[in-house]
């Protein structure tokens, strides 16, 4: 598997502190933490991964699970030589990044979850997620879902969702299809995540319709060393819209922890 991801490098100012990787969500690439990356980059070394199948280059893909891109971010940290990191995950990446931290703790310094939940979607929004991605073959059809999502994720943001709508209209229906399977495919590990024990940085939305609030309030009452940042009139891709609170969120943690 050919890894793609965006790497700020060592430097003088950043080699004595933890790296940080981040995953996106779906239907996005790498792109969406360009805010955290320009932000954190002179204190930490930032890579940004691509989930298979949401790189502009990705051809066809073969079927994964969640637990298939764990695997490909241990390859990407062990090929950087990465030994301890902070991961960060929004919505999508969110899912990985809780199943990496209950089976890798020990590469872990911290964890930053984004607009995501450790439960299972339930039955009706996981058949409306399928029935999205089968309309995705359809332009007409894929245009429509297009426009009803991007208020979902950037709210009154139109610079942003416009800037958005071009990739998705790139994405291939071959590959979202699969990526979908991965995500609605995901075990339930809302009960496991009490064993987290790093510390965890939960970030929502106040006005996040795509995950509620309440995911976020009961993923902090399961991770004991967990601290909850809810942002105001912030929706689904906040770290985007809402790029300098989120900043602040993240940096201040990292201050408070000592990280």
């Amino acid at each position: 598997m050919n890894f793609t991801f965006t790497d700020s490098g060592y430097t003088e100012t950043n080699k004595n502190n933890p790296p940080i990787i981040f995953v996106h969500g779906f239907f996005m690439n790498n792109e969406m933490f360009k805010y955290q990356f320009d932000e954190l980059k002179e204190k930490h070394r930032v890579v940004c991964i691509n989930v298979r199948g949401f790189d502009a280059l990705s051809e066809k893909i073969e079927p994964f699970s969640l637990y298939d891109i764990v695997d490909d971010i241990l390859n990407v940290a062990d090929s950087l030589q990465l030994d301890k990191f902070i991961l960060g995950g929004m919505s999508m990446g969110g899912y990985i990044s809780l199943r990496f931290a209950l089976s890798h703790s020990e590469r872990l310094s911290g964890l930053i979850l984004m607009a995501t939940q450790a439960e299972q979607d339930p039955p009706e929004i996981a058949s409306s997620y399928m029935e999205l991605c089968n309309g995705w073959q359809d332009p007409i059809i894929k245009e429509n879902i297009i426009n009803s999502l991007l208020p979902v994720f950037f709210g009154n943001d139109i610079s942003e969702a416009e800037t958005w709508r071009q990739v998705w209209l790139g994405h291939k229906p071959e590959n979202i299809i699969k990526a979908m399977n991965a995500m609605l495919e995901r075990d339930d590990i809302s009960e496991r995540i009490q064993i987290i024990t790093i510390p965890t940085l939960i970030i929502h939305g106040a006005n996040d319709m795509g995950i509620p609030l309440e995911k976020a309030i009961q993923m902090h009452k399961m991770i004991a060393h967990s601290k909850l940042e809810v942002i105001p009139d912030a929706n689904h891709a906040l770290n985007i819209t809402h790029a300098k609170e989120v900043n602040t969120a993240i940096k201040n943690w990292l201050q408070n922890n000592h990280i």
